[in-house]
């Protein structure tokens, strides 16, 4: 299980970006579109998980389109007035540390920061009207990785952006300083994932800001390889992380 502190902080170690916890993060239907190359007209009428969601504005935008979102954070159970201060600082906080370590970031991203700061406020703007109604509606989900509270087969696909992998420890690839998120809770979660949809997960990004490579990536597709789940890496558009652009699709193959 991960915990989050009443405020985020920047973990001082020059030329990374390292947090304390995870980050109340959210992004809007635009890159989710990127990121996992989600097409809303080829899943109307279809149910598709966002875990962890924070304050984006996905299930907003997603549902007006038809697609049945369901959104899905250990912080649900707080009120729009309580998420929403929440997001504000950790959006700000996290776009101060990305200016400290420029060069660990996307430089055609540095060039429109401000449209990518603006992109932010407009998912929790959207997430902030939305949120309300949509907690009424069953929409928005208090539940925590790496046991969802929904049945099995629930969902057609779920997407899972910008916490596994990318908090791991900084050992293992993460933004994390020590104690990042494992391989056993990565696999635990994963294997949950795969319980509650019928079709496949995807998870974006694969690697995070301080090193190369991914450890943590590695020893996790090794591990469902040897357990016989099938999965493959697709670039995708999106990339903020310098080659950041790739998701992990992970599929679930009923016999």
């Amino acid at each position: 299980m991960y915990t989050e502190a009443p405020q985020l902080a920047i973990i001082e170690d020059s030329g990374k970006f390292l947090l304390d916890r995870v980050a109340f993060f959210g992004r809007t239907l635009a890159e989710y579109s990127q990121m996992f190359g989600f097409e809303p007209e080829s899943y109307r009428g279809k149910r598709i998980l966002d875990c962890a969601a924070g304050p984006a504005s996905f299930a907003a935008e997603a549902n007006l389109l038809g697609v049945y979102v369901t959104a899905c954070d250990p912080l649900y159970d707080l009120t729009a007035e309580e998420l929403v201060p929440r997001a504000t600082h950790d959006i700000a906080l996290c776009l101060i540390n990305k200016d400290a370590n420029i060069d660990l970031f996307d430089h055609k991203l540095l060039d429109e920061c401000t449209q990518f700061a603006a992109e932010k406020e407009r998912a929790v703007w959207n997430f902030r009207n939305d949120y309300a109604r949509g907690r009424a509606e069953g929409r928005y989900v208090t539940g925590r990785l790496p046991e969802l509270p929904f049945p099995d087969d629930h969902f057609h696909m779920a997407l899972c952006s910008n916490l596994l992998f990318l908090y791991a420890s900084r050992e293992n690839g993460g933004m994390l300083k020590d104690d990042g998120l494992s391989v056993e809770f990565h696999l635990k979660a994963i294997v949950d994932l795969l319980r509650v949809v019928r079709e496949e997960v995807r998870i974006y990004p694969v690697k995070g800001p301080n090193r190369p490579d991914s450890p943590m990536a590695d020893a996790v597709t090794v591990a469902l390889t040897d357990a016989g789940i099938r999965w493959e890496y697709e670039d995708v558009d999106f990339k903020d992380v310098g080659a950041a652009n790739k998701m992990l699709r992970i599929f679930k193959d009923l016999n």
